[in-house]
């Protein structure tokens, strides 16, 4: 199992450099130094990102989407800024760069927009069991809702760069769901690595809390063990959670879209992990299902 994990790494690491990703922008290297003084300059945070123009056009679109639920249309990006707070508005920054940098990649038009897609929805489901489970007297839990979002947003951005450094991927990805083979047993057996170890390895390029990066590493799987601290088997299993929930509640089905941890397997996993017995998950998860229809 080692062995197979070092073989795994190793690839992925190879496959980085091959398709030369990109490493964290460097507006967003001098954001977050800016955010680590005592008393960040919102003015010059803003103006780190105004300086590129596609990019604010994104955040401005995205922030006056339904998705944050502002009370006033927000004009700029100081104002974004202002009402977002310092932490959500750099998780929306960050989120931009990704989707830019994941768009360059060697993946159909429909099926990024399908991950893509898929990847917010998670995110916003992490992000929301994360504050229900923080809020809950029943789990004595506290969990970063911010970070839990980057967990699901990220978790699935390794497979636009297989798409890339691989032309038949995708292909391969639709006969593997024709003859029920699941996502990443295919990409262990073809390419000798899976998706999951490169959103590990782009989480730690583009210097995500590790948390988030441990919680993405082997997510396709019911095994914890890839996740280490406790903080870490939290956050996965948020995660594994979101993911089987979102499939629940939108019954959508694409080769992309990997597999779900078992009903029993995520039943134990959420009181060994989390003190969150069954039926405080089914109040949850119908709060989610609320919130998403």
């Amino acid at each position: 199992m080692v062995q197979e994990i070092d073989r795994g790494l190793e690839r992925a690491t190879e496959i980085i450099k091959e398709i030369d990703f990109p490493t964290l922008p460097l507006y967003l290297q001098m954001i977050q130094k800016e955010m680590s003084h005592p008393f960040p300059s919102f003015p010059k945070i803003a103006g780190l990102v105004s300086q590129d123009m596609a990019l604010t056009a994104k955040l401005l679109r995205t922030v006056n989407s339904v998705a944050f639920k502002t009370k006033s249309h927000i004009d700029n990006v100081l104002q974004a800024l202002t009402v977002l707070g310092l932490e959500n508005f750099y998780t929306s920054v960050l989120a931009e760069s990704l989707r830019s940098a994941l768009e360059n990649h060697a993946l159909s038009a429909d099926n990024f927009a399908v991950i893509w897609q898929h990847s917010t929805e998670i995110a916003r489901a992490c992000k929301f069991l994360a504050e229900l489970i923080s809020k809950s007297v029943d789990c004595g839990v506290q969990v970063n809702a911010n970070h839990a979002y980057l967990a699901g947003l990220f978790h699935d951005c390794g497979i636009p760069v297989m798409a890339a450094r691989f032309p038949d991927y995708e292909r391969s990805a639709q006969e593997a769901t024709a003859t029920g083979e699941t996502l990443t047993a295919m990409e262990s057996r073809l390419f000798t690595t899976d998706h999951s170890i490169l959103c590990y390895l782009i989480g730690k390029m583009w210097k995500l809390p590790d948390s988030v990066v441990f919680a993405m590493y082997g997510h396709e799987s019911e095994d914890l063990g890839y996740c280490g601290e406790t903080e870490n088997r939290e956050l996965g299993t948020i995660l594994r959670w979101a993911e089987s929930s979102v499939y629940t509640i939108t019954e959508k089905k694409h080769c992309f879209l990997g597999e779900i941890v078992d009903p029993l397997v995520l039943t134990d996993m959420l009181r060994a992990e989390l003190g969150i017995d069954e039926l405080v998950a089914q109040e949850m998860q119908l709060k989610l299902k609320q919130e998403f229809l």
